[in-house]
């Protein structure tokens, strides 16, 4: 799309106007971005936000949300839309722009771009609601075999475009770390383990990308050997009230842990009661069996428009989850993340079927506010070795969609 580079007038219904500016995301000036602080910065008190509308699929979203955090644009000033070009649009899912695209040619270009105005129209009747961005931070230990892996070309590699790309920094332990905003979901195992093969073998044609992603998940399903989250992490935990967090990364190593939210101390089920009696110690909530797959949830859609967590409303994950749990609902505009657990493969992909209670097989943790931190095991723990020598250690992680491999992670 490439409107006249003074602005395309379009006149709306009830006399209203909209002057579109259109803007190529790979851009490396970053045009679009400037353009959008200046008319942020130029509208009067209580003018209507700036519409940002985001051709592309999630991860295109999440890269625009945030250039424009990056940018310190005020975030209250502008309302994001999407039209859906993706393969998943679980953003377009819940803002109600659907999960697929239009056809070539649906803006007319031809004709004076006639066929905007129906998307304008569209756009400036919405109504627009608060929607939650939360900022993921991993750190990995001060090793050599310390490193994150992203697919490109076929291949997992990291290459100075990806450090400069995604923020990655060598901190003076020696320790990496990268940070990075999330709008929708973030995942640990096989779900993220499925993504990377599916990158790799990514297509420019959305129905071709689905069945590779189903392609995948066959292929992992059947013929690969499973990740267990048991296996890698040793705990989750709330941080504890009072403490000041500027950033996600403010909440590693240095930050005072508040409440267990589980713990893997003896993956596939917690200790007996009668054992914790005799040494005196109290109960710790566990995680329950050895998951496949730890999913942390901002919106009521995954993978093209599955609401597992709403589904999923029959069983809890860990063993000390309360049962209100269960009756959590879900907003993205909350301040609250829901997280749940897959127990099998199995499982996870019967969600495809989109029809509870054959779908609906999530185990839910926890539904609350953050900040929130997973410590890994150590590379040389005997779960943790037993866990990832079928993959070379890796731990697979995906955040919005974007896939990649983190060797030795810490918190």
């Amino acid at each position: 799309l490439k409107l006249p580079a003074g602005g395309l007038l379009v006149e709306a219904s009830r006399g209203r106007q909209a002057t579109c500016f259109s803007y190529p995301i790979h851009d490396p000036t970053k045009k679009g971005i400037a353009h959008l602080r200046r008319e942020v910065a130029a509208a009067p008190p209580g003018a209507e936000p700036v519409r940002c509308i985001v051709a592309g699929g999630d991860g295109t979203v999440m890269w625009a949300i945030e250039e424009i955090l990056k940018a310190e644009i005020p975030v209250d000033r502008v309302a994001v839309g999407t039209v859906p070009f993706g393969t998943g649009n679980d953003f377009g899912n819940v803002t109600g722009w659907g999960t697929s695209g239009p056809r070539p040619g649906f803006l007319q270009e031809q004709q004076g771009f006639a066929g905007i105005e129906a998307y304008v129209k569209s756009w400036l009747g919405a109504s627009s609601a608060p929607f939650d961005i939360w900022e993921v931070s991993v750190r990995t230990r001060a090793s050599e075999g310390a490193a994150f892996r992203f697919v490109e070309g076929g291949q997992k590699r990291c290459s100075e475009g990806h450090v400069a790309r995604h923020g990655i920094r060598r901190l003076p332990g020696g320790e990496l770390e990268m940070s990075k905003f999330m709008c929708n979901y973030v995942g640990f195992g096989l779900d993220a383990r499925v993504g990377c093969g599916f990158d790799k073998l990514r297509q420019n044609n959305r129905i071709l990308n689905k069945a590779v992603y189903a392609w995948e998940g066959v292929k992992k399903l059947l013929f690969k050997k499973k990740g267990v989250i048991g296996h890698i992490m040793d705990s989750m935990t709330t941080l504890r009230e009072g403490q000041e967090f500027a950033r996600a990364s403010d909440g590693h190593r240095g930050a005072e842990p508040g409440a267990t939210v589980f713990s893997t101390a003896r993956p596939g089920g917690a200790r007996p009661a009668e054992d914790r009696a005799e040494h005196g110690e109290e109960e710790a909530p566990m995680l329950m069996g050895n998951p496949v797959s730890l999913l942390f949830l901002n919106i009521p859609s995954i993978s093209g428009g599955l609401d597992i967590w709403n589904w999923s409303n029959k069983k809890l994950g860990t063993s000390a989850a309360p049962r209100e749990l269960l009756r959590a609902s879900q907003d993205f505009g909350d301040g609250r993340l829901e997280c749940l657990s897959y127990r099998t493969g199995l499982g996870f992909y019967a969600e495809q079927l989109r029809a509870p209670p054959v779908s609906g097989q999530g185990n839910r943790i926890y539904s609350g506010d953050g900040p929130l931190r997973i410590s890994f095991r150590e590379p040389n723990d005997a779960e943790y070795v037993r866990g990832t020598a079928h993959c070379k250690g890796r731990t697979y992680m995906q955040v919005d969609g974007e896939f990649f491999v983190v060797h030795e992670p810490d918190t």
